[in-house]
């Protein structure tokens, strides 16, 4: 028994090194073939900028729409930049349905592999990124009976610090397909929403009174996700 356990220990630790190798030698084989990728990445992000985003992309040509869904399977891996501006770009960009794909599709496959990362690899960053957000004490909330609704509910959330759930379901019981289903019926509902709103911040002389709707739309929800968990909270 004692031999087995050992060997399972083993194999858990060479399967996490072929891991971290993995993502530093992709990491590594980016910077080579752009050194201003990261930099770049870094920059738009932080400062939001929409229109630097949508003319990065458009110098792709017709591999703009892949380029940004790698943009925001990085972002997402990474679970602290801001998404936000590459939403609104793609909905420029492309358009607003097509748009709306290449994000959800982006935002899925990155918050699934960043579950996948911090269940497997990174737990107490994981952790310590819960507790800097404020969203340390959630994970007994994300039981494998009610963490597929938690999940769904949070996609569902306009603006919703996806770092901070990714982290919070892979610290939880929840399963890997849970997780994921969950997620990718939510994305649909607020990568739209992020993307309408962002668009009409951009051009609020026109839809003004949209905005308006949508903003209190996206408050009235995270009110709502709020009263939900306080309400579980009480009848524990």
């Amino acid at each position: 028994m004692a031999l087995r356990e050992k060997n399972s220990g083993e194999s858990y630790f060479w399967y996490k090194i072929a891991l971290l190798a993995t993502m530093g030698l992709t990491g590594l084989g980016i910077h080579w073939l752009d050194p201003g990728f990261f930099p770049m990445l870094v920059s738009l992000s932080s400062r939001g900028d929409v229109q630097g985003a949508v003319e990065y992309l458009r110098s792709f040509g017709a591999k703009a729409a892949l380029i940004s869904f790698v943009l925001l399977v990085i972002i997402n891996l990474l679970g602290f930049l801001p998404n936000v501006f590459l939403l609104v770009a793609n909905g420029f960009l492309f358009g607003l349905i097509p748009g709306i794909l290449v994000s959800w599709a982006g935002e899925c496959v990155g918050a699934a592999a960043g579950f996948f990362m911090m269940r497997r690899l990174f737990q107490n960053s994981a952790a310590a990124l819960l507790r800097k957000s404020g969203y340390g004490g959630k994970v007994q909330d994300f039981s494998s009976h009610n963490g597929f609704r938690l999940i769904l509910a949070g996609r569902s959330l306009p603006f919703m610090p996806s770092g901070a759930l990714t982290a919070a379901g892979a610290l939880s019981s929840v399963a890997f397909r849970d997780y994921f289903i969950a997620t990718c019926i939510g994305k649909i509902f607020s990568v739209t929403i992020e993307i309408l709103v962002g668009r009409d911040m951009v051009d609020y002389h026109h839809h003004a009174a949209q905005l308006v709707m949508l903003t209190a739309l996206s408050l009235l929800m995270g009110w709502g996700y709020l009263h939900y968990v306080k309400r579980r909270k009480r009848c524990k």
